[in-house]
This record gives structure tokens, C-alpha cells and sequence, in this order.
């Protein structure tokens, strides 16, 4: 089951990549799909599930004590995104996407670090 946690990495890694050198196709997607309840639920499951499968086999990992950390945290703000409702969803991807459009790159640089964490720290 760490292969999840890896292949995540990886897809973590791939993601970053993409904001690197081509960040406005991830600015596009999410302003595209902001008001989608897709993206919402997308959003709160895929926290839900890194956070459970992190708490669940972080003592496995390189990191045990981070990866709970992190399992925490993934879990409470899927938590919150389920609870906030969607017209603050839609608001709060607005106001993010506000403010993140000159600095993807350098997102794109932490994602793909975080990737290469899990990857890492799993393998």
C-alpha cells in the first residue's frame, strides 16, 4: 500500500514539473473549474485520503513522525474544505488564485520537492 504513497509522490513531482515550465495550464485548469463542484470534492477527498493513508503508514516511512504530522494536517484541512461550504470554496480559490499567478513557478518547485519527499521517505 506505500506504493500509493509513492506513486502520489511521483504524481506530485509531475504536477510541479508542469507549474514549472508551463504554470499556465494549471492557472487555467483550476481558474476553469473554480466554480465546478468537481474540484471541491477532488479537493476534500484527495486530503482526506493522503492524510489517512500518511497516518496509517507513516510508521513505515524514513519519517514517522513527520509523515504524522503531515497525515494531521492533510486530514483536518480536508475536514475544513468539506465543512466550508461552496460559495466559500469558490471564494477562497478565487482569493488564492488571486494571489498565487506570479509565484506558480515557485510552487511548482516546492510541489515537486514535496513529491520527491514522499517518494523518498516511502521507498
Amino acid at each position: 500500500m506505500t506504493l500509493i504513497l509513492i506513486f502520489f509522490g511521483f504524481l506530485v513531482i509531475f504536477v510541479g514539473g508542469v507549474m514549472i515550465v508551463r504554470p499556465i495550464i494549471v492557472a487555467d485548469l483550476l481558474k476553469n473549474n473554480t466554480d465546478k463542484l468537481a474540484l471541491h470534492v477532488l479537493g476534500v477527498v484527495v486530503r482526506l485520503l493522503l492524510g489517512g493513508l500518511l497516518l496509517y503508514f507513516g510508521n513505515v516511512s524514513k519519517f514517522p513522525h513527520v509523515m504524522q504530522v503531515l497525515g494531521w494536517i492533510s486530514l483536518a484541512a480536508g475536514v475544513v474544505l468539506a465543512l466550508m461550504g461552496r460559495q466559500r470554496f469558490i471564494r477562497l480559490m478565487d482569493w488564492a488564485m488571486s494571489l498565487v499567478d506570479p509565484y506558480l513557478r515557485i510552487a511548482g518547485v516546492f510541489a515537486a520537492l514535496f513529491g520527491a519527499f514522499l517518494v523518498y521517505a516511502f521507498a
